[in-house]
């Protein structure tokens, strides 16, 4: 699916990026200061679907395990408990990463190291497209999850608060 804001896809060298620009930093300066992480969110969103649309749900499920995961590690006090909670939250937040974009080197990998022979079942190769950004928000979400666990930011409330941040300059 394509973009339903332009028809064709935005890069940062074209044309049609400033045009999408240009208004979202105008807008930012006009709207009050209150409802500006409302606009950005909007605006990056509409930018990353751009790329394709069913794109967007492997940036919310990255962002919902983070956010998740922090509000975890927020309310826990016991070490041992947040240390399986970061571990847990950095498994699930990095799985679209390595599903997309290892998961066909790691299978070819193993054909390599443990050859296939008529009696055992190769493990099937992954078809898709890589999402745009995956390896730039999955570490952004980690990055927060991780800051969240050793205190030096606080556990944001709001989940689209933490999605603004995440998706937040995608390239």
């Amino acid at each position: 699916m394509s973009c339903p804001f332009l028809i064709v896809q935005m890069l940062f060298t074209h044309f049609t990026y400033a045009l999408f620009f240009i208004p979202v930093f105008a807008a930012n300066w006009l709207v009050p200061s209150k409802w500006r992480w409302s606009l950005l969110l909007l605006a990056s969103t509409a930018y990353y679907s751009c790329w394709s649309v069913s794109f967007l749900p492997i940036l919310f499920f990255v962002t919902g395990c983070s956010w998740l995961s922090a509000c975890l590690l927020f309310k826990s006090q016991d070490p041992h408990c947040r240390k399986n909670i970061l571990i847990a939250g950095i498994l699930l937040t990095i799985t679209p990463l390595f599903t997309f974009k290892y998961w066909n080197f790691l299978v070819d990998s193993f054909g390599v190291i443990f050859p296939v022979n008529a009696n055992t079942q190769k493990l099937p190769l992954m078809n898709f497209a890589v999402p745009v950004g995956v390896s730039f928000f999955t570490f952004k979400a980690i990055g927060y999850l991780v800051d969240v666990y050793r205190g030096t930011v606080a556990c944001e409330r709001r989940f689209l608060r933490v999605l603004l941040f995440v998706s937040f300059s995608l390239p």
